[in-house]
């Protein structure tokens, strides 16, 4: 047996692998006979009955990465399976240094998606304005002046009022976090450490109830996850949310499982649980219900002691609660004027800008139909980018093959589900980093895919041959997601201009060496999400080298007149958004020389680069 292993035959003969390789090749053979059943169905769910070429030539794509992926899958199997088993040995010895390197490979992950495929600027309109609130949180203040023609530097997400102040619509959670790597010059810093957190977090609560090696999976195939990579890279507040949630379940259990004499330190954990809680408070609010359905679910699976000694530590929990509170009441106080302010801009009639407001259920502009085809939408675009696998949340189903009382499975369950059905009444569709709103459910649903390989292996699922059958599977998603997920629709989706917004312009008056200008930024084009390449950018006080604001004629005399010894200039944006020239402002300037071109000109006016209400890829 030991001389077939070494040779391709070998593997194929002595594992599993020979199955899976078969399945490979049948798909590829279907591929190369022009059988496309992915185009079928994608053309019988089309309202139209129609898919666009560039799709049906993805989707077909896709069936033959599929196929050579089960093909390597189950030509790896047998090693595979080998190569896992000396790692679980290594993990159980150095189970420390096996959670700091899945620590590390979250902040890797969530620093490169940051700098290399967002270019180091947020990209959705709720990002930018984080971070604008971030930077005036930097200056020392709570929101800053409104600008003269406030219409020219207006964002969405920010609030302006009629007394003439600025600052961003949502709870401060989030900018505080963008606040601690401001004066490094990373204002993503702080989610790079939070991502790596919420991976450590994740395998190690796995692992206390479902075993060291799952619960390390579970941390691997978060780091390993593009939609992680993605959200956790874009200044969004999801990423902190969920690091706030993951880390007080990690405070909780501590909590309970500290031995009766040192019961002052459980009460400490129990503040840090509290103090996790009121962070996720004043980060995301709404995601308190399902974190809430969750919470019961799991008190529910604790015997009758856990019970008891998690009552007696609610005072601790509350008294953690309490500095979060604090902050979310005098911030309500200070910028709408009311503590129990609902917030969001929503109950203050001072706000004079546009705010855009989130009706839940079923109304008229919003029917049941609409409903459910919308998260059936996001529902499709969560499992392909959870792993990037051809469906990631399939295989959570063999989690479900003899769980037990004490298992994350429940839970993990209760979670995945709540937060699918909370946003089903949403009338925003989220759609933006594939499914952003179901990050709060990544945890779970990653977790009970680590069960799922478990039980593969373990031989729950089948009898013969699980170690390889879990290798196969694992490895058949991995060389997947690499070979076709990543390069083929995450890089042409988010490796550029997404939402219209192009790092090329920051580069371009960087490159040109600016200073005290106004740089105009067109909204001639379809929704004009453009000028959030520039408002990531603006100093909150326009008191900075170089401000941004919108090119559109209506505000362009008051802006002379608001700024008359600063230069102006126009960003003049290639038809792909990937590069930018800057031309000198006729009419608005009264001196200045126009930079040497960054860029080709001619931003055609019918350009229409991935914007929200079309969502690239499939």
């Amino acid at each position: 047996m030991e001389a077939l292993s070494r040779s391709w035959t070998g593997w194929l003969r002595a594992g599993a692998g020979r199955g899976w390789a078969g399945a490979g090749l049948a798909v590829t053979a279907a591929w190369t006979a022009g059988v496309r059943p992915m185009v079928v169905l994608a053309r019988a769910l089309s309202p139209r009955g129609e898919l666009s070429e560039a799709f049906t030539q993805l989707l077909g794509r896709s069936q033959l990465a599929f196929g050579l992926a089960l093909i390597g899958a189950g030509l790896l199997a047998s090693r595979g399976a080998r190569w896992a088993a000396r790692a679980a040995d290594w993990r159980r010895r150095h189970p420390r240094a096996g959670l700091a390197a899945i620590f590390v490979a979250g902040v890797v992950t969530a620093a490169l998606c940051e700098q290399v495929v967002f270019g180091g600027i947020p990209h959705v309109t709720d990002a930018s304005s984080h971070l604008f609130q971030a930077r005036i949180f930097a200056a020392g203040a709570l929101r800053a002046p409104a600008p003269p023609c406030w219409e020219a530097f207006f964002q969405h997400q920010t609030v302006v009022t009629s007394d003439g102040w600025w600052f961003t619509k949502y709870p401060p959670g989030q900018a505080l976090v963008l606040l601690a790597g401001l004066p490094l010059g990373w204002p993503g810093l702080g989610m790079w450490l939070l991502n790596g957190a919420s991976a450590a977090a994740l395998a190690w609560m796995v692992g206390r109830f479902e075993g060291r090696t799952t619960g390390h999976l579970a941390g691997w195939l978060w780091c390993a996850s593009p939609f992680v990579w993605l959200v956790s890279g874009s200044f969004m507040s999801h990423t902190a949310a969920v690091a706030w949630a993951l880390l007080a379940g990690v405070a909780l259990i501590r909590a309970v499982e500290v031995p009766a004499p040192a019961r002052g330190r459980g009460c400490g954990w129990f503040t840090a649980a509290g103090l996790c809680v009121g962070a996720v408070a004043i980060t995301r609010p709404q995601d308190g219900i399902p974190l809430a359905v969750v919470g019961a679910v799991v008190f529910a699976q604790c015997t009758p002691p856990v019970r008891r000694r998690l009552l007696r530590g609610l005072p601790s929990m509350a008294a953690g609660c309490l500095g979060p509170a604090a902050a979310l009441l005098g911030w309500n106080a200070a910028v709408y004027g009311r503590a129990l302010s609902v917030g969001y801009g929503l109950d203050d009639p001072r706000v004079i800008s546009p705010v855009l407001g989130v009706r839940m259920g079923v109304h008229e502009a919003n029917p049941l139909r609409a409903l459910i085809r919308t998260s059936l939408h996001s529902t499709l675009r969560l499992d392909r980018a959870l792993l990037g696998w051809p469906s990631s949340l399939l295989p959570c189903l063999l989690s479900l093959a003899g769980w037990r009382r004490r298992s994350v499975v429940p839970a993990a369950w209760a979670g995945g589900l709540s937060v699918w059905l909370l946003y089903f009444f949403h009338d925003y569709y989220g759609f933006e980093l594939e499914a952003r709103y179901h990050f709060l459910a990544a945890p779970a649903w990653i977790a009970l895919a680590a069960v799922a390989a478990r039980n593969l292996w373990q031989g729950r699922i089948l009898r013969r041959g699980g170690p390889d059958h879990a290798a196969a599977l694992l490895l058949a998603g991995g060389l997947y997601a690499a070979g076709h997920f990543v390069p083929a629709v995450l890089w042409p989706t988010y490796g550029g201009a997404y939402e219209q917004a192009s790092p090329a312009l920051g580069r371009a008056v960087r490159d040109a060496g600016l200073e005290h200008a106004v740089v105009l930024v067109p909204s001639d084009r379809p929704l004009g999400f453009h000028y959030t390449a520039g408002f990531a950018h603006l100093p909150p006080f326009l008191d900075g080298p170089v401000l941004y604001a919108r090119g559109d004629p209506q505000w362009r005399d008051c802006l002379r007149q608001a700024f008359p010894d600063r230069t102006f200039f126009v960003a003049e944006f290639s038809d792909d958004l990937t590069s930018v020239r800057l031309l000198a402002a006729p009419g608005l300037s009264s001196s200045g020389t126009p930079p040497a071109a960054t860029g080709p000109p001619g931003a055609g006016s019918d350009a229409r680069p991935p914007t929200r209400t079309e969502p690239a890829g499939p």
